[in-house]
């Protein structure tokens, strides 16, 4: 077996589907290719990782089928990249996530035109199609605002398929000032940055480049606490870091066409209603209801966040309190969790010894994923310079004699 052989194998003998004999091959080569054993310790070390995570708290179908996509885009061959011509390298640079997204186009509400076009884009350069001036647009110059390192690294590494990243930062002054002078078309924001908070950020930005689409990317307790403020403050689109790339993808596509779009999960939060089958002899309005699910917060933060007059939000208080026939507030709360409503913000688990919340363990997880997927690759495509290099070699002296 080649390395590119075994690298469409590695996520199958991670699994352990492989049948017997190609295992073993699988197996021999590695213990004869240094570079191939290396990436397969380094992909089993952060599998491993991912499983004591699982064990530790439960995770959600929809990151495990992530996990399992960036693994597969790890261990797909790229041997027919084109290479001869700057313009087809630059465009062919997509990750196989798109392979997978184009095989289930029905998990992802219908194949985006944006990953449309990046397949068609690819199958042209794979057919030898020459004219790339009509088939390729520019993609969108995009500046990446997040404080944590490592995730930004890999977040880097994922969106970079589809948009170009032309600047980082790190906390929200440096983060306007940068978009103050790219005047990027897109950008990709969190809430929770040093300085100036995303909310400020967001508005400085819509005040001074009403063009630019702005996604916010964030963690379920920014996006449900300011949720109504970034709305205000002209962000187009919420995604969650841990809903993973499928979910990013989607929300890319639709804010880089100037279409809102909002994470279903932020959704279905932010837009609570007492139903009457669960509240039947409330009567709460849905105005009353918003309030309700944000009684953990002061009323100053309440009025901020569903943009009201203070005197407002106490007459809503009053008037829960009144049909919910409870004394204080925090029984009231407590009445809205027994009614099954959620309260906002989303507090966030955390792990008990470190203190770190369960959502940051698997946005770093995923970076970690797309950071080794980026070793991966450039494992492969050195082990594919050096075979064509010795190969070069061994065929020079035949052709001399």
């Amino acid at each position: 077996m080649t390395c590119n052989e075994i690298a469409t194998l590695l996520e199958l003998l991670l699994d352990d589907q492989l049948d017997p004999d190609a295992r073993v091959q699988a197996l021999q080569h590695m213990a004869a290719c240094s570079s191939c054993q290396s990436h397969w310790d380094e992909m089993k070390k952060v599998r491993g990782r991912l499983e004591e995570f699982k064990v530790a708290i439960p995770v959600s179908d929809s990151l495990q089928q992530q996990v399992k996509d960036r693994l597969a885009a790890a261990s797909t061959d790229e041997k027919k990249e084109a290479a001869s011509a700057p313009e087809k390298e630059r465009h062919l640079q997509i990750i196989p996530t798109l392979e997978n997204l184009k095989s289930e186009p029905k998990q992802v509400g219908g194949l985006s035109a944006m990953v449309q076009e990046r397949l068609y884009q690819q199958e042209a350069l794979k057919d030898g199609t020459t004219n790339t001036s009509k088939q390729f647009s520019l993609r969108p110059r995009t500046v990446i605002c997040e404080k944590h390192e490592l995730i930004r690294f890999g977040l880097k590494r994922v969106i970079s398929e589809v948009v170009e990243v032309v600047g980082e930062a790190s906390d929200g002054m440096m983060a306007t000032e940068m978009i103050r002078r790219l005047k990027p078309d897109f950008v990709i924001l969190d809430v929770d940055l040093e300085v100036l908070n995303g909310v400020e950020v967001c508005r400085r930005i819509s005040q001074e480049l009403p063009a630019a689409n702005i996604l916010i990317l964030t963690d379920s307790y920014h996006a449900t606490k300011y949720h109504g403020q970034l709305q205000r403050s002209g962000a187009r689109g919420f995604c969650l870091k841990s809903s993973g790339p499928r979910s990013l993808f989607e929300a890319i596509d639709q804010v880089t066409h100037s279409l809102p779009y909002c994470d279903p999960k932020i959704t279905q939060l932010v837009k609570q209603t007492a139903a009457a089958s669960i509240a039947p002899n409330s009567n709460l309005t849905d105005r009353e209801t918003e309030v309700l699910i944000r009684l953990d917060l002061r009323n100053k933060e309440i009025a901020e966040e569903l943009d009201m007059k203070l005197r407002t939000v106490e007459k809503h208080i009053e008037c829960i309190l009144a049909k919910l026939k409870v004394p204080t507030r925090t029984a009231a709360a407590l009445k809205a969790v027994q009614l099954g409503l959620v309260l906002l913000p989303k507090m966030p688990g955390r792990d008990p010894i470190t203190g770190v919340t369960h959502e940051q363990t698997v946005n770093e997880l995923q970076a970690e994923l797309a950071i080794a997927n980026e070793h991966l690759k450039a494992l492969f495509k050195q082990n594919s310079l050096l075979k064509e290099a010795l190969d070069d070699k061994l065929r020079r002296p035949s052709e001399g004699s």
